[in-house]
C-alpha cells in the first residue's frame, strides 16, 4: 500500500460559540443547512471528509492479514481480569485486547493497552494469562488502536492523509459506512468489497468513508491533555448534532454492517443508531451489507434454526437508544440530550431504525423464499421453510406477505401430496391464515377458515381439547371485532369453564378468556358482570397478563 511521503497541513480548530443559547427550532433549522465548505472548515483535524477506494481498504486488510503491514505486531487478548493490588484503578476485565511489547527474561511479558483517558498504558503479565489474537480476529477497533494510532502518532494527521492521492476520492464522493468497532474487521471489509463487486464496476472508482480510517483517531483517543477542553466539547458536539448527519446527507449512500441478521452489533451501539438516524432523516437510509456467507445463506440457517424467529425478533425489535453502549459518557449526554429536543424523542429514534431494518428484513426473506423455490422447486421442506418465512414475517407485522407464504405453503403440501384435512400440519397453517386475515381485518374470512379448522378439530379432537379450546377463543375474539357480542360472549364463556375445569381459575389461558370476556361484556354494556370479573383477573394475574395475551 503506497503512502504520501509528506502530510498535507493540518488547519486550525475553529470554535463553535454560535450553537449555544439556540432554540429547538433554530437547532432543527440549522441541521439541513451545513454547506459542504463549512463542513469541511469545521472538520479541522479532527475529521477528514475525504474518503477512500475500497481498492486501497480491500488492500489494506489483505497487507494487515498476510503480516504485510503492521510488521511485529504482536495482539493478545487476556484470559482473566487483572488486578493490580497496588494500583486499585489498574483493574483491566478478560478480553480485553493488548499489544506485546517486550518478552522479560523471565518469561513474563509486558503489553500495552489502547491508548484512552485516564488509562495505565503498560501491564505485566504471565503468558498463562493472555492468549494469542489472529489477524483474522482484529477488530475494528483493535486495528484502529494499535495500527491506525501508531501510523498518525507522529504526525498527529488523519490516516486517509497518508495515502497515495490515487487512492483517495473527492470530499464526500461514495458512501458512508456505519459499523460497529467491536466486530472483525476483515468482516467489515469482505462485506464492502462484496457490495461493490456486485455492481461490477472496479474497486478503483469506488470510494468509502470510515471513521477508523478517516478521523483523526489520535485526538479522539486522547487523554485531553493537550486540548483545549471548552473547544474539543465544542467541537465535538457540533459533530454530533449536525456535521455528522449533514456529512452523511452529502455522500453519494450510506452502508451499515451487520455480522448477521441475529446479532447485529450496530444495533446496540449509539454512534451507530445516531448514524443510521441521521442517514434517514437527509434520504440517505442505508443499505445493511453482510460478510459474504452471511446474508442469504446465514439468513437460511437462522430461519431453519429452532430459535432463528426469537433470535431475529430480539436481534432488531431490541433497539433500546437510550441504552446503548456508548464508549464515551459526553458522547451519551450530547446524543442523547439532542435526541430528546427531537420529534417523539428517543422513542421516536427507535421506531424509526427500527422500522428501516424490519424493511430490509423483509425485503430479505421474500428474497431468500423466492430464490429457494426457484432453485428447488415444491417439496415439503420448501414447505416449512415457506411457513417459518410466514412465522417471522407474521411478527414483524408484514402482513400480506406472511399470507401470501403461509397459503403457498399449503399449496406445496397439498400438491406433494399430504390431502388429509385432518393433518396437524395442514391445520396449523391454515390458523395462522385465518389469524393473519383477522388482524388485517378481513373479519368474515377470519371468521369462515377457524371454523373450518373447528369443525376438523372437534371432530377428531373432541369439544372439550386444548387446542380446540385455542381455536374456540379465536373465534370469540374475532366476534368481538365484527361487533356480535351475545355469540362472543357465549363462546368466551364456554371457553373459561372448560379451561378452568382442566388447569385450574389462575392459569394463564384462564385468565387471558376471562379478561376477553370482560371486554366483551362492557361492549355489550353488562358493566356490573364486566368489573366483577375485571376484579377477578386483577387478583389472579399477578402481571401476567399481557403474556398470557400473546400466548393465545
Amino acid at each position: 500500500m503506497m503512502r504520501r511521503s509528506v502530510v498535507r497541513r493540518l488547519s486550525n480548530i475553529p470554535r463553535f460559540s454560535w450553537m449555544l443559547g439556540r432554540s429547538r427550532e433554530q437547532l432543527q433549522q440549522a441541521r439541513p443547512a451545513v454547506s459542504a465548505d463549512a463542513l469541511l472548515e469545521a472538520a479541522g483535524d479532527v475529521v477528514r471528509w475525504t474518503p477512500l477506494s475500497v481498492a486501497a481498504l480491500r488492500d489494506l486488510a489483505r497487507d494487515l492479514a498476510d503480516g504485510r503491514e503492521a510488521q511485529g505486531l504482536r495482539l493478545m487478548t487476556l484470559c482473566e481480569d487483572f488486578v493490580d493490588d497496588a494500583d486499585p484503578d489498574a483493574f483491566v476485565s478478560a478480553g480485553t485486547t493488548v499489544r506485546v511489547v517486550k518478552v522479560r527474561k523471565n518469561g513474563t511479558l509486558v503489553v500495552a493497552l489502547p491508548r484512552a483517558a485516564g488509562r495505565r498504558l503498560l501491564l505485566t503479565v504471565k503468558e498463562s494469562d493472555v492468549k494469542p489474537k489472529s489477524r483474522q480476529d482484529w477488530s475494528t477497533d483493535d486495528v484502529c488502536a494499535f495500527y491506525v494510532v501508531a501510523e498518525t502518532l507522529r504526525s498527529r494527521a488523519v490516516f486517509v492523509d497518508l495515502l497515495e492521492r490515487a487512492e483517495v476520492g473527492e470530499p464526500f464522493q461514495g458512501a458512508f459506512v456505519i459499523h460497529p468497532r467491536l466486530g472483525k474487521f476483515q468482516d467489515l471489509v469482505h462485506a464492502i468489497v462484496s457490495y461493490y463487486e456486485r455492481l461490477r464496476t472496479p474497486l478503483e472508482q469506488q470510494f468509502v468513508w470510515l471513521d477508523v480510517l478517516c478521523a483523526n483517531q489520535v485526538q479522539l483517543r486522547s487523554n485531553g491533555a493537550d486540548l483545549d477542553t471548552k473547544e474539543a466539547r465544542q467541537r465535538r458536539a457540533r459533530l454530533l448534532k449536525f456535521d455528522m448527519h449533514a456529512a452523511i446527507a452529502r455522500f453519494n449512500e450510506c452502508l451499515v454492517f451487520f455480522e448477521s441478521w441475529g446479532a447485529p452489533t450496530a444495533l446496540s451501539r449509539m454512534w451507530c443508531i445516531w448514524e443510521m438516524l441521521g442517514a434517514i432523516e437527509v434520504s440517505k437510509a442505508p443499505s445493511i451489507i453482510m460478510p459474504p456467507g452471511a446474508d442469504q445463506e446465514g439468513l437460511l440457517e437462522l430461519v431453519k434454526s429452532k430459535s432463528g424467529r426469537s433470535d431475529i425478533a430480539a436481534g432488531i425489535g431490541g433497539i433500546d437508544f437510550g441504552q446503548a453502549f456508548c464508549a464515551s459518557q459526553d458522547d451519551r449526554t450530547v446524543i442523547t440530550g439532542f435526541a430528546a429536543t427531537l420529534p417523539r424523542g428517543i422513542a421516536g429514534v427507535n421506531a424509526k431504525v427500527t422500522g428501516h431494518v424490519r424493511q430490509h428484513l423483509k425485503l430479505a426473506l421474500v428474497k431468500l423464499g423466492s430464490e429457494q423455490h426457484r432453485a428447488q422447486g415444491d417439496s415439503k421442506n420448501m414447505s416449512r421453510l415457506f411457513y417459518k418465512i410466514a412465522q417471522i414475517l407474521e411478527g414483524e407485522t408484514f402482513l400480506s406477505d406472511a399470507l401470501h407464504f403461509y397459503r403457498e405453503s399449503l399449496r406445496m403440501r397439498r400438491s406433494c401430496g399430504e390431502h388429509d384435512e385432518t393433518n396437524p400440519n395442514l391445520l396449523t397453517t391454515r390458523y395462522h391464515i385465518a389469524h393473519v386475515l383477522q388482524l388485517q381485518g378481513d373479519f368474515d374470512g377470519a371468521l369462515r377458515v377457524f371454523k373450518e379448522v373447528l369443525a376438523i378439530e372437534e371432530d377428531q379432537f373432541g369439544e372439550t381439547n386444548l387446542s380446540v379450546l385455542k381455536t374456540k377463543f379465536q373465534i370469540g375474539v374475532v366476534l368481538h371485532l365484527k361487533g356480535e357480542f351475545e355469540l362472543s360472549r357465549a363462546y368466551f364463556e364456554d371457553v373459561l369453564a372448560q379451561r378452568e375445569a382442566q388447569l385450574g381459575p389462575d392459569h394463564k389461558d384462564c385468565i387471558a378468556a376471562r379478561y376477553q370476556l370482560a371486554l366483551v361484556l362492557t361492549d355489550k354494556g353488562d358493566k356490573r358482570a364486566a368489573l366483577e370479573h375485571f376484579r377477578k383477573v386483577f387478583n389472579s394475574s399477578n402481571g401476567s397478563l399481557f403474556g398470557a395475551l400473546d400466548d393465545q
